[in-house]
């Protein structure tokens, strides 16, 4: 975004010049609030990321969370990570979202090192698919052995 000129600034009325003014020290005043925030945080095993864009720069900060577990809900999959206490390894445990039972949970790998969890009552397609695929691998495992 171009920023004005001072001499541009000046060439508006009063009123405009003092109310730039202002939400420029409202924008500094969020800055250096943000940066307070952000350095008076105490870092933890435990944090997530998430993007700020301001007029000059887009920002990543690390967000600290205060725990040794933190858990996700999303479409029937409940994904618990936790760091135990003076442990040296990482633990998940998923399951249906809030212990119902509804449907099977299917752990996908998708690329190296990453997967994806899933609950087949909330994804029927997916579910038929692998079905599918187990089915031809059943058939073609039996064709093998006769």
């Amino acid at each position: 975004m171009n920023q004005p000129t001072p001499e541009q600034i000046e060439r508006l009325p009063k009123w405009a010049q003092a109310h730039i003014r202002e939400l420029e020290r409202d924008r500094r005043t969020a800055d250096e609030a943000l940066a307070r925030y952000l350095d008076d945080q105490t870092p933890t095993q435990v944090w997530y990321e998430e993007m700020l864009t301001g007029l000059e720069v887009t920002k990543w900060p690390k967000r600290y969370i205060n725990a040794h577990e933190v858990r996700f809900v999303n479409a029937g999959v409940a994904l618990t990570v936790r760091i135990p206490y003076g442990g040296d390894n990482i633990e998940l445990d998923w399951g249906p979202e809030e212990g119902h039972g509804l449907g099977d949970l299917c752990f996908i790998p998708t690329s190296y090192q990453q997967a994806r969890i899933s609950n087949m009552a909330y994804t029927p397609r997916e579910y038929e698919n692998l079905l599918q695929r187990k089915q031809r691998a059943e058939a073609k495992k039996s064709k093998e052995t006769t």
